[in-house]
């Protein structure tokens, strides 16, 4: 099940720059499965009233998201998907976009 999140009331802070998202089949980058381009985790810090947590969320772009440490953005069209595997469970991100918050 896929869950969009309403980031609305949640603020975002970039926590470290964009890494290429690792593709251990092809042992390359991995590519969108539809549009071919490549994969990028961005790592943040999201918080609300209730506390925070640190998140890798993947985008979609020809060229690695350019944000510094510290820049508050906002991922638009952020997902949420729960995954199981062998020994445990977790939870992927992924955004169409993320955009600086002005």
């Amino acid at each position: 099940m896929i869950l969009l999140i309403d980031v609305s009331s949640k603020k975002f802070v970039i926590t470290k720059r964009a890494e290429p998202r690792w593709d251990n089949k092809t042992q390359g980058q991995r590519l969108d499965n539809v549009t071919g381009l490549p994969q990028w985790w961005v790592e943040m810090v999201c918080t609300d009233a209730s506390g925070g947590d640190v998140i890798k969320v993947t985008v979609t772009s020809e060229k690695a998201p350019e944000f510094a440490v510290g820049d508050q953005v906002r991922p638009v069209g952020l997902v949420a998907k729960h995954w199981c595997g062998k020994t445990h469970s977790y939870v992927g991100y992924k955004a169409e976009r993320i955009e600086l918050d002005t």
